[in-house]
């Protein structure tokens, strides 16, 4: 697993960065040319007006803060249809 971070480490409830999925793209292109199963996980930010973005980047897991938990949503995303 790589764990990718589109916040701050440390403080919640902080602003997604999206200047973080050109790397989540890079790596999810490096990880498949090598042909190994690994995970790329996203924490930091998370919301249904990113969460999109995220998958289409290649994060393929996503940590959410309490928060978030209510947003149904969040809830219905499947990364397949990204």
């Amino acid at each position: 697993m790589v764990l990718m971070m589109t916040v701050f480490p440390g403080f919640g409830g902080q602003a997604f960065i999206p200047d973080v999925l050109p790397k989540i793209e890079e790596v999810r292109k490096r990880i498949d040319q090598s042909r190994l199963a690994i995970l790329v996980e996203v924490d930091g930010g998370i919301k249904t007006d990113n969460i999109d973005r995220v998958c289409r980047a290649g994060g393929r897991s996503h940590r959410f803060g309490f928060r978030h938990f209510q947003d149904t949503q969040l809830h219905r995303h499947d990364p397949a249809n990204a």
